[in-house]
Parts: C-alpha cells; sequence; structure tokens
C-alpha cells in the first residue's frame, strides 16, 4: 500500500492514468446507457407522462432535487475532513463528480473512493480515502436508521403484530446504531493500542493512517450524520417524484416508508430467503401492490432517476479527470 501511494505520487504517472481513466469512463457510460434493452420503450412511456396534467412539474422539482442531492454528499465529506484538509467547495464539488463516474463502473460503487482520489493532492490520498469510508458508513447508518423502522413497521401491519413487539423492532437497530456512533471511537482508540498487532510493518503503517479518524471530532461526526440523512431524504423524494411521474398513485408517507424498506432490502442485509433476491420492481409490487405501482413504471422510474443522478453529473466528472495535469 505504501509504495503504491509513493508511485501515484508521480505527477507523470497521475497525468497519464487519469487520461487513460477519463477515456475509459467515457466509453463505459455511453456503452452502460444504451445497452439498456427497453430504451425505446422507456422514452414512449416518457413522453406520455410528460403529456399528462401535473406531471411536468413533479419532472421539475425532481431535476431540481438532483443539484442539492449531490451538494449534500459534498458537504458531508467536506464537513469530515476539516481536521486534516480544508478543500474549496469547487475542488470538493470536482472530486465528487469525479467520483461518481469512476463509481458507475465498479461493482457497489466502490470505484468512489478512487475516483475522488484522482483528483486531489498527491500528498491528500489516504485523508481522502479515510474520510470518503466513514462518509459512506454515514450514509449506510442512515440508510439502515430509516429502512429498519420503516420495514417492520410495514410487516407489522401485514402481519398483525402486537404494538409492543412492532415498536420494538422498529427501535432495535437504530438503538444499537446509535451505541456504535457514540462508542465506536473508543473502540477504535482501543484497537490502535493492539500489542500482538505492533510487529506487523503493515498495522504499523496503518495505525499511522488511521489517526485520520481518531482526531475525528464527534461533532464533525454528528453533522455528517445529519447532511448523510438529508440527503437521503431528498434521494428518497426524488424517487417518490419519479414514481409518480410514471402514474404510481401512493401517498407521501406510504411512498417514502416504501422506498426506505425497499432499498434496506437490496442493501443485501441479513433478512428473510429468498427476500434479497427479489428485483427492485418485484419489491414495489410486493410493498405497494398492483393497484399502486405498475413494473413498467417502477422500472421507468428507476432508470430515470438512475439517468438523472448519475450518468448526467457522471460526464463532467469523467472531463475532470481526463483534463487534471497536477
Amino acid at each position: 500500500m505504501a509504495g503504491m501511494v509513493a508511485l501515484w505520487q508521480k505527477r507523470a504517472v497521475r497525468v497519464w492514468v487519469r487520461r487513460a481513466v477519463g477515456v475509459l469512463l467515457l466509453l463505459g457510460m455511453v456503452w452502460q446507457v444504451w445497452r439498456q434493452q427497453d430504451l425505446p420503450q422507456w422514452w414512449v412511456r416518457f413522453v406520455e407522462a410528460l403529456h399528462q396534467p401535473g406531471h411536468v412539474g413533479m419532472l421539475v422539482v425532481g431535476v431540481l432535487l438532483m443539484p442539492l442531492n449531490w451538494w449534500l454528499e459534498a458537504a458531508k465529506w467536506r464537513v469530515l475532513m476539516w481536521h486534516r484538509y480544508r478543500p474549496s467547495w469547487g475542488d470538493t464539488v470536482q472530486a465528487v463528480l469525479a467520483g461518481i463516474s469512476v463509481s458507475l463502473l465498479t461493482p457497489n460503487r466502490v470505484g468512489e473512493y478512487g475516483g475522488r482520489a484522482l483528483v486531489v493532492p498527491a500528498e491528500q490520498l489516504v485523508t481522502v480515502v479515510a474520510t470518503s469510508v466513514l462518509g459512506s458508513l454515514c450514509q449506510w447508518v442512515v440508510f439502515v436508521g430509516l429502512g429498519w423502522p420503516a420495514l417492520m413497521h410495514r410487516l407489522g401491519q401485514w402481519g398483525q403484530w402486537g404494538g409492543f413487539f412492532t415498536g420494538l423492532a422498529m427501535v432495535s437497530v437504530p438503538l444499537m446504531l446509535v451505541v456504535v456512533l457514540l462508542f465506536g471511537r473508543h473502540f477504535l482508540d482501543m484497537a490502535m493500542r493492539w500489542r500482538w498487532l505492533n510487529g506487523k510493518r503493515w498495522w504499523r503503517w496503518l495505525r499511522i493512517k488511521a489517526l485520520v479518524l481518531t482526531r475525528l471530532r464527534r461533532r464533525q461526526l454528528w453533522v455528517a450524520l445529519a447532511l448523510a440523512g438529508g440527503r437521503y431524504g431528498v434521494y428518497a423524494l426524488q424517487y417518490l417524484l419519479f414514481l409518480w411521474f410514471f402514474n404510481a398513485s401512493m401517498e407521501l408517507w406510504e411512498g417514502l416508508s416504501g422506498i426506505f424498506a425497499i432499498y434496506l432490502i437490496q442493501a443485501g442485509l441479513p433478512l428473510p430467503p429468498g427476500l434479497g433476491v427479489l428485483t427492485r420492481s418485484e419489491l414495489a409490487l410486493w410493498m405497494w401492490g398492483k393497484t399502486l405501482v405498475t413494473p413498467a413504471g417502477v422500472l421507468a422510474a428507476t432508470f430515470g432517476l438512475y439517468v438523472l443522478n448519475l450518468v448526467l453529473p457522471a460526464l463532467p466528472g469523467a472531463w475532470l479527470i481526463a483534463r487534471r495535469e497536477g
């Protein structure tokens, strides 16, 4: 790892890697969009929805929320870096866009960290990656903290569980997350002092770099969590607006709670067998029923949100990576 960091600090290596990655990203994004077999059908459904009364307003609001979504992500990441590295807002946004570009072509969007590292100063590589991972964990905490109560509420309604049991199931996981947040830094400090690992060279190197996280103030984490919650709320509202645009008919809370639960299931948590392998359209039908959504409408909304929130910001991100010289 240390050797890779040293290699990356060579300017010529960074320039050629960025140019190659930028070109590959642009080609990969074009291929990803055009390989969609239902793209012509999606366009037909989009035009039909566009001509229905009131639907233009839903689309406009959903589109306008996209910059807010990524501004909240940039703000969350910037807060976590304040103790070591304070980039300008312009540099932060550029790094976030670069991360979106690389994440599109990597499993589970893990390339987001590397994409950000491509456009920040080489000496800040470790700080950028460490704080990006921590930012993702904050987002995951919000993801589970909102999704678990929503899912338990739904299951409680369908299974007619007792009120006490449903309430207990709803708050159990969020309470555990709060405990981890309150005492997680203490456990990290303990891990830094494990003697049986002191003789390992890689551990000594990692321990020095992990100080990036142990020096974080608790206030930074709480602000990052609040921004992560705001961002997830914006994203869920965008998805609901797109579902409404494609003729879904659920109410606001019913739609948002269903979205929270669906994305929790898709996150791959240990849930009942077979639940995690369902497609998003099947999950939506299971959650809301055929009277509120249709598979075609769910797929159209999902693809539309994918293009808006990921493909469009990824295009300037790829260009930023390719043109960067430092």
